[in-house]
């Protein structure tokens, strides 16, 4: 398990596929049951796109890889592909994919994600006895818990591997066991209020990981609390969808939170206008001050 002083600057070298003999993601002791797993999956992002990365692989138990971590890829893998509510892609790498991967089954339709469309109906008292009723058609929605599910998997490694140790053939796992997820979004929303105010709020803490793979198409960034035993982390997935969230001591994640404004509801969220994020103020990964750094 992690503590405070692990958490510092480790070599940028550290190689990527690893010999652990206990599990990246859960740390039960590998021995019959080893498998090895793409940290990122290979057919999570768009095909080819790993032909210029060095991908992490690691060793993982058959549960965690094949019962779970694999389970919850490739839904997500398609729907972090697929356009906005305006037939608009990401990248055009994705156009071809998302047709290819339009197959796959949404988990929250239990149809084929392409045929997916979903409709809400939001109803509400315009005034007395006067009752407002009015459907939003849009695209196939992520199963949130999923996402974060599959999330913490990938942030769980990444600690694993850069505080990994040849010599015990083994990493470390994120101190406590208190992960909380703080928001996702779809791209055309990168800007809301929730997701700005994180971006703000952990711009000062200090840089403890990141990693920039398969051409863009996966991002991580880990951040260390600069005086308590808190980390924040954010994902970007194909380019279309970001997740952020903290984890570390219970009480200094509490802290964290509650200087971010309140989460909107589910109708709040639906009805509310989308909130894009200009480029030259996207700072999530790379600070005001890292644009010039390498990733």
């Amino acid at each position: 398990m992690l503590v405070a002083d692990d958490l510092q600057n480790f070599p940028q070298d550290r190689r990527c596929k690893l010999d652990n003999v206990t599990c990246a993601y859960c740390g039960v002791s590998l021995e019959n049951n080893a498998t090895e797993d793409h940290v990122i999956g290979r057919n999570f992002i768009p095909k080819g796109t790993f032909s210029r990365s060095r991908p992490i692989l690691v060793n993982a138990c058959c549960d965690c890889n094949t019962s779970v971590k694999c389970r919850l890829e490739a839904p997500l893998s398609s729907l972090s592909m697929q356009s906005d509510a305006w037939g608009e892609f990401a990248d055009d790498k994705l156009l071809d994919e998302a047709r290819r991967k339009g197959s796959c089954e949404s988990p929250t339709t239990k149809r084929r994600v392409d045929c997916s469309a979903e409709t809400h109906t939001i109803k509400s008292t315009f005034l007395p006895g006067v009752e407002l009723s009015f459907n939003l058609t849009g695209p196939a929605s992520i199963d949130i818990n999923d996402a974060f599910a599959l999330a913490r998997m990938q942030i769980i490694a990444l600690c694993y591997w850069k505080t990994y140790d040849d010599q015990r053939r083994r990493g470390k796992f994120a101190i406590g066991s208190y992960y909380c997820p703080v928001s996702i979004a779809a791209r055309n929303d990168w800007g809301n209020t929730r997701l700005a105010a994180f971006t703000k709020n952990v711009a000062n803490w200090g840089l403890w990981l990141r990693r920039v793979e398969a051409e863009g198409f996966f991002k991580a960034v880990i951040r260390e609390h600069p005086e308590l035993p808190c980390w924040s982390w954010a994902l970007e997935w194909n380019k279309n969808l970001r997740l952020v969230g903290f984890f570390g001591n219970l009480e200094a994640v509490r802290s964290a939170l509650s200087d971010l404004p309140r989460s909107e509801g589910a109708v709040d969220s639906l009805v509310r206008e989308a909130t894009p994020l200009l480029q030259e103020r996207d700072f999530l990964f790379f600070g005001e001050d890292e644009r010039t750094l390498p990733a």
